[in-house]
């Protein structure tokens, strides 16, 4: 049975419940051959600390406390790293610190990644939800062709549930750009996709994730800034230039330094 290794970075933002409830979800996967990798980015509250130190007494959970905060792009780098020094797994998850893992969704990417081996990164569905309850379902296109045409009007992938597969990606290709403080998964999959590796998402949701009331409100200048960047990153590396792709980028960067309430009408409507 292929061993999976789950990265996360918990930083001082994060909530001491939330943490809970996201580890927990791992801990109950249907899938028994996985080991999760905890970087701590700086500071984080007493409850936060005291939740970490009870996970570490499992077998199966690997934690590094940073002093100073560092970013999420150098703490992943940091636990692929770690990951990879062990040489004992065929494949990397990603997750985020507040966000909840269906049982069956490792069991579900590793059988996806046995029967279709040529792929290197897999993604799924969400479920959005938000403190209120409230959920919704953020579908994502499946198909290499379709997730790579649409790449300037939309990632490809929702981050946190992205699996890599080691036996395809070569190590020095699985890098974020830890100058980067947003986007950086974006920079990452236009880089893959240079590289020529394929992509695919499973369209059943396999991972809950969390809105926050500040979602939209921390998508301000400085993501306006990254957004536009990225994207003319991407249509320099790929040759895909077009006034289609141009305009989309123009009007995406307005979008993001539009007031909250716009962009998550928006975000809910045209996603």
């Amino acid at each position: 049975m292929s061993r999976v290794a789950v990265a996360i970075s918990i930083y001082k933002n994060d909530n001491a419940k939330c943490v809970v409830a996201s580890l927990e979800s791992l801990v109950e996967q249907s899938y028994k051959k996985l080991d999760v990798f905890l970087q701590v980015d700086g500071f984080v509250t007493a409850e936060v600390k005291k939740v970490i130190e009870l996970y570490q007494t499992r077998n199966n959970f690997h934690c590094e406390f940073y002093p100073e905060n560092k970013g999420l792009a150098f703490q992943l780098n940091r636990a692929i790293e770690r990951i990879l020094d062990k040489d004992e797994f065929d494949y990397i998850a990603r997750m985020d610190a507040d966000d909840i893992s269906f049982k069956s969704r490792i069991a579900e990417q590793v059988l996806f990644f046995e029967k279709n081996p040529e792929v290197a990164v897999l993604g799924s569905s969400i479920i959005e939800f938000d403190n209120k309850g409230n959920e919704t379902l953020k579908l994502m296109p499946s198909e290499h062709a379709d997730l790579t045409k649409n790449i300037i009007k939309r990632c490809p992938f929702n981050h946190p549930t992205v699996m890599f597969n080691m036996n395809v990606i070569g190590r020095a290709d699985l890098a974020y750009d830890s100058n980067l403080k947003n986007t950086q998964d974006y920079y990452l999959w236009v880089d893959l996709l240079k590289k020529e590796y394929k992509f695919a998402n499973l369209s059943k949701p396999l991972l809950k994730f969390r809105i926050d009331e500040n979602f939209h409100a921390r998508r301000g200048f400085k993501k306006a800034v990254n957004d536009f960047s990225s994207r003319i990153y991407a249509m320099k590396m790929l040759h895909i230039f077009s006034l289609s792709n141009i305009l989309h980028t123009l009007l995406l960067f307005g979008l993001r330094l539009s007031p909250s309430f716009v962009k998550s009408f928006a975000y809910k409507r045209f996603r």
